[in-house]
């Protein structure tokens, strides 16, 4: 019971500080570089994402360019062996 006491009168002290401060007009910069900082933090985040895209795109073209890859391959392995079964018929 004692903690929580002691809890609560700290956080009355500590809201009246806040509560004077803001008062007194000092918390208003640090509000303005609030809203800087996360100003950025927005761009880096939408940054990282398009970045993310455009590697996204990338990975789906190399991969789309070498199944079409394989595919030309096994249908040229088809061919030969095909070519093979039928000069073994002949």
């Amino acid at each position: 019971m004692k903690k929580l006491l002691i809890g609560a009168a700290a956080g009355i002290g500590l809201a009246l500080v806040i509560y004077k401060l803001a008062e007194s007009g000092k918390l208003d910069g640090l509000c303005d570089d609030f809203d800087k900082v996360s100003g950025q933090a927005k761009k880096k985040i939408k940054d990282g994402i398009d970045v993310g895209k455009n590697q996204l795109e990338y990975l789906k073209e190399r991969a789309a360019s070498k199944s079409e890859q394989l595919s030309e391959l096994a249908d040229e392995v088809e061919k030969k062996v095909l070519d093979k079964l039928n000069k073994a018929k002949s």
